[in-house]
């Protein structure tokens, strides 16, 4: 089966019938029964109450569709207003209401009560005073006081209360108008204020006291979504101590309605769905047993208990996006899940789990010897079974855990190797090693690097927030973020900057290097700007490096914009023929100029030359880099020094020593391409140590690839260059292939 999340998930709510993932919509449809039922001459106030992610605004939404939808005649006005965005100011959402109102009961614009109630708000706001006390005010003209303003800061004054009671007039004229209005379109109006529950306490408790005040205009029906527990909580700071704040809440709440929890199946269903799309976009294969093991972790191992709602499935689905790609091939995909699930929900298990790596894992260890299983057995259970949720999951990751706690089981270390299992000895770490990275860095200290980014000096002042250890990281989240970069040119000089110093070389074949990084970074910043400005930008990172005599980071990033401007992928950067040109004459002009100064050495352990000469060659003539090279190339020593750099190295993972390469006929013919092999046979046979070696055969090699002794795999370590036997073994290859190469052409 082949997994293949298509987009980072900003926890926005379902606005279709079609998402509803959830069963959302048979509620939503009841919730509009009772709206229609309801009578039209009178005012109501629902509350839907549901914990924050429980998907409040995505019922909101399928309500809406649904009365959108509705071929009823004269079907309900509806008026959504976000208290979160109105920064919770009463003023604000009051006008609000009235403006969508009439707008939408009249098709008219409104206009000419904002002044007006602006002035009422300002003046309720600011009557606020030191001492414990209240006013009673009958602010709807209706006889009766029915509304208490809790005042503070300045000393009473009858004056100032005066003109409050002035206010109610303006309030009450607004009031009048509107119900005139309800009542002449024979219109129901649903007025819903979202997010409530975002708003910091005094202004849940201002917005709760105005919404009490307005709401018993005719006709009108207020859906208010919230958080029970925590409106009610934020609402009691302010009452008289002893007063219960869900007390006040039944007094305003007319309908209370609880939204229904997401049943387990729904959302197992949901994070399937979501881990099944993140696959499937990156190519991601789960093999049909690794599935089923997932499926019996997440469903009868307890694993499922940490995802509640629906927006822990979206935090999970944008942690799995970055994480997933990024330990693609490295790691076991399965077990990455359910480690990141730990991480994020649950993260005294994930400590426990990373801190004990000698408890959970089949090896002699400092801490454990051959026979000191029951200590073991006895750690496990001190350390994890606190909570039988901790143990079940930890048995289904760690086989011999499982087998040390029961005394029975199959354990297979060659096994748990090769599917790259966290339960591998070889793997625990890397687990581990990746997944923490993020950890050392923040979003919101990258997003203020990029929002501070007018010039160099500005740059460079945040840059240190990212070093060797969290790169991945923080430029995956530039990449991301990279629109609100200033100054694109001296971000991405400023990212080249940073890099140096860092290792160039791959730890495995698995992983970008900092500077590969760092190129496609670029490539994602510079992707939005004109062909002509792209072409100027690349243009200047290479003109500064060659003013920083950087070798290999120039050659690299020649490599780089060559090939993805010329080979169109997955990955490309869009530039036009005759820009692409440009670019090589610039490049050339650079190479020419580090070469005129002798700053392109024949050996060099990075590549930085081969891959010079090559572009030289390929941007000019053969003619022109065998010309140069021919002087430079002056010995036999000198011959090998040169060789070498096209030979190549290469390492086994987990390994930190690097052997050369054996020469092959595609080595010789990359050669000929910048220097006439003849010329370089020629100078070999000249010299005594190899004249001898003419009519050398191919059992007479000695090959790096396949060494036959530990003296061989020794000869061709990288390091090596100065021992005879390295050089008289090159000379072999080197000669052998060059005669097979003379007797083909004959």
């Amino acid at each position: 089966m082949i997994c293949r999340m298509n987009t980072y998930s900003s926890d926005s709510p379902i606005n279709s019938k079609k998402y509803d993932s959830l069963g959302r919509l048979s509620f939503a449809e009841k919730i509009v029964s009772i709206l229609n039922s309801l009578d039209k001459e009178r005012s109501f106030i629902i509350g839907l109450y549901a914990s924050w992610g429980s998907g409040k605004t995505s019922t909101i939404n399928l309500i809406e569709q649904r009365i959108n939808d509705s071929t009823r005649k004269n079907k309900p006005v509806l008026v959504k207003l976000n208290a979160w965005e109105l920064n919770g100011n009463g003023d604000a959402i009051f006008h609000e209401i009235l403006k969508n109102i009439y707008e939408k009961v009249t098709d008219k614009a409104f206009g000419g009560f904002r002044e007006k109630t602006s002035r009422f708000f300002g003046k309720l706001s600011r009557a606020k005073l030191p001492i414990d006390s209240t006013i009673e005010i009958d602010l709807n003209s209706g006889g009766r006081k029915e509304t208490s303003i809790y005042l503070g800061r300045i000393t009473a004054s009858m004056d100032y209360v005066s003109r409050i009671l002035q206010s109610s007039y303006f309030i009450n004229k607004i009031k009048i108008k509107t119900q005139e209005e309800i009542k002449e379109s024979g219109k129901k109006v649903i007025v819903v204020i979202d997010d409530i529950d975002r708003l910091e306490s005094q202004s849940i408790a201002d917005l709760m006291h105005i919404i009490a005040q307005i709401a018993n205009y005719a006709g009108i029906v207020y859906i208010l979504p919230f958080d029970n527990r925590y409106v009610a909580s934020a609402i009691e700071q302010f009452l008289p101590q002893g007063a219960s704040g869900q007390e006040y809440l039944e007094k305003i709440i007319q309908i209370p309605l609880e939204l229904p929890k997401a049943s387990k199946s729904s959302l197992n269903r949901m994070l399937a769905a979501t881990i099944e799309s993140i696959c499937k976009q990156h190519s991601i294969v789960l093999e049909e047993n690794e599935i089923e093991r997932f499926r019996l972790i997440l469903e009868y191992h307890n694993l499922g208990a940490y995802i509640q709602s629906p927006r822990d499935i979206n935090r999970l689905n944008n942690s799995l996006l970055f994480r997933l790609p990024l330990c693609h091939g490295e790691m076991n995909m399965v077990d990455v899940i359910v480690l990141e699930i730990i991480r994020l929900f649950d993260d005294g298990l994930y400590k426990r789990i990373k801190d004990n790596g000698d408890m959970l894992i089949e090896k002699i260890s400092s801490k454990y010897g051959i026979n000191d299983g029951a200590s073991r057995k006895q750690d496990l259970q001190d350390t994890f079974g606190g909570d039988d949720r901790w143990l079940e999951i930890v048995q289904e990751l760690f086989p011999f855990a499982a087998y040390t706690l029961k005394g029975y089981g199959n354990i297979n270390e060659d096994d748990l190797r090769y599917h790259q299992r966290i339960a591998s000895d070889y793997y625990f770490e890397k687990f581990f090693a990746s997944l923490d990275e993020i950890e050392d860095i923040s979003d919101v200290a990258v997003i203020n690097l990029l929002t501070n980014s007018v010039d160099e000096a500005s740059i460079r002042k945040n840059l240190h927030i990212i070093n060797e250890n969290n790169i991945a990281t923080a430029l995956w989240i530039i990449s991301k973020r990279h629109s609100v970069i200033e100054n694109k040119l001296a971000f991405c000089i400023c990212l080249l900057d940073l890099i140096e110093g860092m290792p160039t070389a791959r730890s495995s074949s698995l992983t970008l290097t900092a500077l590969e990084r760092v190129l496609f970074t670029i490539d994602d910043i510079l992707a939005s700007e004109s062909k002509d400005e792209k072409t100027t930008g690349y243009i200047s990172l290479i003109n500064h490096l060659f003013n920083q005599d950087r070798i290999d980071t120039f050659s690299r990033t020649i490599d780089h914009v060559i090939h993805y401007s010329t080979n169109k992928g997955n990955h490309s950067i869009e530039l036009k023929k005759d820009q692409i040109q440009q670019y090589k004459i610039t490049a050339l002009q650079s190479i020419r100029r580090f070469a005129k100064n002798d700053k392109l050495p024949l050996l060099s352990q990075n590549g930085s030359s081969i891959r010079l000469y090559t572009r030289w060659a390929e941007f000019s003539t053969k003619e022109e880099t065998s010309q140069y090279l021919e002087k430079k190339i002056q010995s036999a020593d000198d011959v090998i020094n040169f060789i070498l750099q096209f030979v190549g190295t290469w390492h086994t993972m987990g390994k930190s020593d690097y052997t050369y390469r054996d020469l092959t006929p595609d080595i010789i013919r990359s050669i000929d391409t910048v220097i006439n092999i003849d010329t370089l046979h020629q100078i070999i046979i000249s010299d005594p140590r190899y004249g001898t070696l003419g009519n050398i055969q191919e059992v007479d090699l000695v090959l790096f690839e396949r060494p036959t002794t530990n003296s061989i795999r020794t000869i061709a370590k990288v390091g090596n260059e100065k021992s005879p036997e390295l050089k008289e073994a090159i000379i072999k290859q080197f000669i052998y292939f060059f005669n097979r190469r003379q007797e083909a052409k004959e």
